[in-house]
């Protein structure tokens, strides 16, 4: 029995809602600039420096779809790096 856990939002404790996320280059980007690959980076904040921290944490990948939760209350997003979706849908989890 595969039963999915609700899950409130961190910040506000509002409903959410499933989706997914991925990164999507535009036609103008692509005529103004080129193909180039496009991801999504997390960098910490440093707080006895009050500065972030410049080691670079690849997040989504281009062409990756990354399972996510909204919030209907405050659209805050939730996600779990390495969490995909196949294009027919199911959720498989890659290293």
């Amino acid at each position: 029995m595969n039963k999915k856990k609700k899950m409130n939002c961190p910040y506000c404790d509002g409903e959410t809602e499933e989706g997914k996320l991925e990164i999507h280059g535009s036609w103008i980007g692509w005529l103004l600039v080129g193909f180039s690959y496009q991801n999504l980076f997390y960098n910490s904040f440093n707080k006895k420096y009050q500065e972030y921290n410049t080691d670079d944490e690849k997040v989504i990948k281009e062409s990756e779809t990354l399972k996510a939760k909204k919030c209907k209350e405050c659209g805050a997003i939730s996600f779990i790096p390495g969490k995909t979706i196949d294009k027919g849908g199911s959720v498989r989890q890659i290293a």
